[in-house]
């Protein structure tokens, strides 16, 4: 039987007994490097190996051609952190598993090529399944990891250590049906008292957007998005919206730029706290 008639796709969990495998037989794992090992042996029962190989290589017919497959590690965790859901979070990721809303965490560095004929000697998790709007949100966050936007230098210099505190508590905390920020008006570098004039486009899924109650606690934190930015030197804010994913049309993303957690990071710490991409 091959890959596909066994049931594998982009998404797919590991199977209990094929990460006791991987754990127990450093046969099967011998070329995989030591910090990789480590990912795949410091996986618990309750943790999940989901395959973000794309389809096409995941099923190639040619093992020499595609000899391995991409895992990440997603660990169950008990802390809910608004602020990492929907790829807010260039280098953490939550999401919750329906129905029984079991809580996930993954870091983008828990991540690991396994042998791609593996596959062979068992069926995905039947247990545990991934929406296929979930993969896609796990794969276009991995993906931020080489096309994210960037900001000016001199546009993230004037956002202030009290920014940066007060907007990441509130995200941490509030900022879960927030599905993205974006930035319009801050491209260029530029010099002494020039004046950056913005416009910042918040949004939330279309069933949440129609929410009255989490579609005003929502506009609480833009609302205070807007002031903090006013706050900054050389900064401030043309206008400021919160709108339906429905509402962003193509267009709109060719002048706007996505604004993640990492320029809310102070100055040499590592970000681990900030949106889906079109």
């Amino acid at each position: 039987m091959c890959i596909a008639q066994l049931g594998w796709r982009q998404g797919c969990i590991l199977s209990k007994n094929m990460v006791i495998q991987l754990q127990n037989n450093d046969e099967i794992i011998k070329d995989v490097s030591e910090s990789e090992k480590e990912i795949i042996k410091g996986a618990n029962e309750s943790d999940l190996l989901i395959v973000v190989t794309h389809d096409c290589d995941l099923v190639h017919d040619s093992f020499e051609n595609e000899p391995e497959i991409e895992v990440v590690l997603a660990r169950s965790v008990t802390t809910e952190n608004a602020s990492r859901f929907w790829g807010k979070n260039p280098r953490k990721f939550q999401f919750e598993l329906q129905p029984e809303q079991l809580l996930y965490e993954i870091c983008v560095h828990d991540r690991v090529f396994i042998p791609r004929k593996l596959l062979l000697n068992d069926s995905p998790n039947s247990e545990r399944q991934l929406e296929a709007s979930l993969i896609k949100q796990v794969c276009l966050w991995i993906s931020k990891r080489y096309f994210r936007a960037a900001f000016p230098d001199s546009f993230n210099n004037r956002i202030t250590d009290k920014f940066k505190k007060k907007i990441a508590e509130k995200f941490k905390k509030k900022g879960k049906e927030i599905t993205a920020i974006y930035i319009a008006g801050a491209d260029e570098e530029v010099q002494g008292n020039d004046m950056y004039k913005i416009i910042i486009k918040a949004t939330m899924q279309c069933e949440t957007f129609e929410n009255p109650v989490l579609l005003r606690e929502a506009q609480s934190i833009i609302d205070l998005l807007e002031i903090e930015f006013c706050q900054c030197p050389g900064i401030d804010v043309a206008q400021s919206l919160l709108v339906s994913e429905a509402d962003v049309s193509i267009d709109d993303l060719r002048f706007l730029k996505r604004w993640d957690y990492d320029h809310l990071s102070f100055r040499g710490d590592t970000p681990d706290e900030i949106a889906p991409y079109p």
